[in-house]
């Protein structure tokens, strides 16, 4: 990470949104190949033929404009939510930048909830979502266009010699995000000028987050999953985190913003609780071939005679939906074992009040720790994706691969559980992955 950070330092700050591709700084960090799909794998053949700086500029520009040109020409007149006739221009609004996903409309829910003032969505990436609201003028995305493709040059100027293996990636990033990043860019320009933007919350820190920090707006990263060293933290004027550890990195960066994070239950409220004999499992499979450890845990719980209950994903239709869970349990004939689909995790976790939360590499890990449940992950330490989270899972959870005899005393009252709770919440801010 010393290279990352040392990176991050010397490339200028209008060059960040050319940086902020995860495949690159994952492949930094972890020494592992960078992964492009096949426009992305055409993109950098033909820029590695072209040898001479000239041609690859001119390669870039190209395509460039003609992607603008595209972007521009889907803009839909349909159904503007914001404009002089039917919203007062300087009335105070915020926005709210979210992925096309169904399961952070609660995240979505909670931030109007807490907002006085009027909250706008917006559909990241999506041009229709966005021209909704507001009309890119093609002038202005021709001027946006000049001034992404100006820092293109400057970027390859300021790359140390030590990244030079990285030149070719970089440009090729370059080339296939310019066009999305003036656009998004010449967006939030229009509606700094239009409307009396207050914040713009946004949910992932990639070419759409770092066109609106470019245009000046009072931005707040909130992140809504577990924060990896490939995501690149710029200077967003406000973020907020789900655990101690991460804020903990984030300060180690060099980075000026305001930081804000969840606090977990203290030490002295362990022993007033009551938990029952209950595990939640949630689901968060990636392939069908994790149902196996899914599965063991729930044979392993039924031994110890547990309740279980399966907190699934509320789309149906998907490989962790309550439909495919309920195929499972109706082939297995698990008779101790409920599903659970409706209500929040939390909201969950504090009417069970069960003792072990069971999943993957879920969010829901920190969270059961910092309400004071012992967290049980599935992940191993050669997971890849663990190497790249910043949160230290395999440290501040059992883990299922080589702690079944731990969770076998605690179920017998041979381990003292709250000890165990605290053992777990100290390790958060003592290991890291570094």
């Amino acid at each position: 990470m010393k290279k990352y950070k040392k990176l991050l330092s010397v490339i200028p700050k209008e060059c960040h949104w050319v940086l902020c591709d995860q495949n690159i700084l994952r492949s930094m960090h972890l020494g592992v190949p960078v992964q492009r799909k096949l426009k992305g794998n055409i993109f950098k053949k033909l820029l590695y033929t072209f040898r001479f700086e000239f041609f690859r500029y001119f390669i870039i520009a190209l395509f460039g404009f003609l992607e603008i040109s595209r972007l521009w020409f889907r803009q839909s007149n349909k159904n503007k939510i914001l404009n002089k006739n039917n919203f007062p221009i300087k009335e105070p609004i915020k926005i709210f930048l979210t992925c096309n996903i169904f399961v952070l409309s609660e995240i979505y829910n909670n931030y109007c909830k807490l907002s006085s003032e009027k909250v706008i969505k917006v559909v990241q990436d999506d041009i229709s979502s966005m021209s909704s609201i507001y009309h890119v003028n093609f002038f202005s995305l021709l001027k946006y266009f000049r001034k992404s493709f100006s820092t293109i040059k400057i970027l390859q100027q300021n790359i140390l010699f030590e990244f030079n293996n990285y030149r070719l990636e970089l440009l090729t990033s370059a080339a296939r995000r310019i066009a999305l990043y003036s656009f998004t860019r010449t967006f939030w320009e229009g509606m700094k000028e239009t409307f009396n933007v207050l914040e713009v919350n946004l949910l992932n820190a990639d070419i759409s987050a770092y066109a609106a920090i470019d245009a000046g707006l009072n931005t707040k990263f909130q992140l809504h999953g577990l924060l990896s060293y490939s995501v690149l933290v710029g200077n967003f004027n406000n973020i907020s985190l789900l655990s101690r550890s991460e804020a903990r990195y984030i300060e180690t960066l060099p980075v000026n913003c305001s930081i804000e994070h969840r606090k977990p239950i203290l030490p002295q409220d362990f022993i007033s609780r009551e938990l029952t004999k209950t595990i939640v499992l949630v689901s968060d499979l990636v392939t069908e071939e994790d149902l196996s450890m899914y599965l063991e845990a729930i044979y392993y719980f039924n031994t110890l005679n547990y309740k279980i209950v399966i907190k699934t994903k509320a789309k149906t239709g998907l490989l962790n939906s309550q439909e495919y869970w309920k195929k499972i349990i109706n082939k297995h004939k698990f008779k101790t074992v409920s599903i659970d689909v409706d209500c929040s995790f939390e909201i969950l976790i504090k009417d069970l009040r069960p003792k072990f939360v069971l999943a993957q590499s879920s969010t829901v890990l920190v969270d059961s720790l910092y309400l004071g449940i012992i967290p049980i992950t599935f992940c191993k330490e050669d997971d890849i994706e663990i190497k790249d989270t910043v949160y230290p899972l395999l440290y501040s959870c059992l883990r299922w691969d080589i702690d079944q005899n731990r969770i076998k005393e605690m179920s017998l009252g041979k381990l003292d559980y709250n000890s165990v709770l605290k053992v777990l919440l100290n390790n958060e801010l003592i290991y890291e992955y570094h």
